[in-house]
C-alpha cells in the first residue's frame, strides 16, 4: 500500500482534513480539522492534535483571518497489486 498526500495552500477547510497554519504573530499550528464554523469575526477552525506520549487529544481554535498562510491536506491511499 502506498500513501500520497495532497496539500493545498489556502485550501478549503473541511472536517477530517489535515490543517497547518502560520499566524500573523509567527506562531505555527497543525492538526486535524474537527469543526469549522462561520462567525461575524470570521471562520473559526478547530483542530485536534496529540502531544507525544499523551493519549488524550488537545484542541485549538484558530480564526483563518488571523493566519498569514494555511495549508489543508488529505491522504489518498492506493493499493499496489504485484
Amino acid at each position: 500500500m502506498e500513501m500520497e498526500m495532497k496539500c493545498d495552500k489556502f485550501g478549503t477547510v473541511q472536517v477530517n482534513k489535515g490543517f497547518e497554519c502560520v499566524k500573523h504573530n509567527g506562531k505555527a499550528y497543525a492538526g486535524n480539522i474537527v469543526k469549522v464554523a462561520a462567525y461575524p469575526k470570521g471562520t473559526l477552525v478547530t483542530i485536534e492534535w496529540y502531544y507525544p506520549r499523551d493519549p488524550s487529544p488537545t484542541y485549538r481554535s484558530i480564526y483563518l483571518e488571523d493566519c498569514e498562510v494555511w495549508w489543508t491536506y488529505t491522504y489518498n491511499r492506493e493499493v499496489l497489486v504485484h
